[in-house]
């Protein structure tokens, strides 16, 4: 069995750290002045952070596996990495009260959502959706079974009639992390295990057969169904390829019957900054674009506590909310300058920018039209703005970024922070006004 580090994604990944390496032995060697010590301290990182991150999935399955858990693309690279440091460092416990802490919490909802867009998940999306509410109220005498279920009708949809909990049902997937033997296929085989007495103690492991036949009466707790959720997260990472390597297939053939050439859409990895430099995003996360469904799944309007923390749409309402009181200061200082070229502003000085471009209509009320992720640190944001009779339209760039003001995945770095971009103010002050 090949270790997921060998997967393809990590392959390539690899090619491109070899010439990162490349150019690291480059510049010891023609550097005489040490002008390039800084440039070789982020190299040196970099290559230290790939090796570290290309055994986590690995690590963690062998850690974390015969307990119950899996590791899938989906996973939070900050929570795997800290997981597995508990492991290596002999505290299993404290890596599974994160993982527990996790994978029963609102968190839990951005990844949910994603359960509506395909089959044979979205069919199912209002189980999957009662058994998160009954999650978050402690329920899991109610949650636990319901996930047990859809596992083994989901992978019958997916797998012709072969369910979950049969060993005769092929859970692997190339180069997939989820779908790799030490992944579902590891799980179903702890999940499987016999029960052939009543038990009434607790468990910490979802044991189906004990669970679903009433013979493990102490299943409704916090453990069991954490791991009922991170199998069900996984299985849908594991579906989803399955899927798309199914329409890959079928655009192939199509090709061969039109002899036209049909270009499949990836999504890379890797984000571009400056050109002798390549830093690479955590290779764990399936980059699916967020959908914000305004209305249904997110309030179109109303205070900034109505957003989940840490959401691009949280961080509108909070910039409206100044915005509305007038606080230039503070809204400054929620403004990017990634990308224009006098980053030496002072707050002071781009406050004034600010002021000067939003004080043509400041809202009294605001509607969020639409909410649009472009790349993994970037959300497109329509705001309708009313100010009386007077009503105009809004478009707002807001970027996830660090410290250093480069962008950020937000669904993999939790050190960052959203930030709206300058250019989207200036052009505010120009938006057209018109009476409702």
């Amino acid at each position: 069995m090949k270790p997921i580090k060998n997967n393809k994604l990590f392959k390539d990944l690899e090619a491109k750290i070899a010439d990162a390496d490349i150019l690291r032995k480059h510049l010891i060697a023609t550097d005489q002045s040490g002008s390039n010590l800084e440039q070789l301290a982020e190299l040196e990182q970099m290559l230290k952070s790939f090796d570290a991150l290309s055994n986590l999935a690995d690590n963690f399955n062998r850690l974390y596996g015969d307990m119950g858990w899996v590791a899938h693309e989906s996973m939070q690279t900050d929570l795997l990495k800290h997981v597995v440091e508990d492991g290596l460092g002999g505290n299993l416990k404290a890596g599974e009260i994160r993982l527990v802490a996790y994978y029963n919490s609102n968190q839990l909802q951005s990844l949910l959502k994603q359960f509506k867009r395909r089959s044979p998940f979205k069919e199912r999306y209002g189980l999957y959706r009662a058994a998160f509410e009954d999650t978050l109220a402690g329920r899991y005498h109610a949650s636990i079974p319901l996930l047990l279920m859809m596992m083994d009708g989901v992978v019958a949809d997916l797998l012709n009639g072969n369910v979950f909990f049969t060993e005769s049902s092929d859970l692997t997937f190339e180069d997939s992390i989820a779908g790799h033997q030490s992944g579902l296929p590891k799980i179903r085989e702890v999940f499987s295990k016999a029960r052939k007495t009543t038990r009434s103690e607790d468990i910490s492991i979802p044991y189906r057969n004990g669970i679903l036949h009433g013979r493990d009466l102490g299943y409704a707790n916090s453990f069991v169904n954490a791991k009922c959720w991170a199998a069900t997260i996984a299985m849908y990472d594991w579906g989803i390829q399955i899927l798309n390597s199914r329409l890959h297939v079928s655009d192939q053939l199509e090709a061969e019957k039109t002899k036209s050439i049909h270009d499949e859409q990836y999504v890379q990895k890797t984000t571009i900054v400056p050109a002798e430099t390549r830093i690479l995003l955590p290779p764990f996360e399936t980059r699916v674009p967020e959908v914000y469904n305004i209305g249904e799944d997110y309030p179109a309007n109303g205070p900034s506590t109505n957003f989940s923390t840490g959401t691009p749409l949280r961080f509108i309402a909070e910039f409206v909310e100044y915005w509305q009181s007038r606080n230039y200061y503070a809204l400054a200082e929620k403004v990017s300058l990634f990308g224009i070229g006098n980053k030496r502003m002072t707050t002071k000085e781009l406050a004034g920018i600010v002021r000067s471009a939003l004080k043509c209509l400041v809202p009294e009320k605001y509607q969020i039209v639409s909410a649009k992720e472009t790349s993994p640190s970037r959300v497109e944001i329509q705001l309708n703005i009313f100010s009386g009779i007077l009503a105009t339209t809004a478009n707002f760039a807001v970027f996830y970024q660090g410290e250093d003001g480069k962008p950020r995945s937000y669904k993999v770095e939790t050190d960052g922070k959203w930030k709206i971009y300058e250019g989207s103010i200036r052009d505010y002050k120009y938006c057209t006004i018109k009476e409702q």
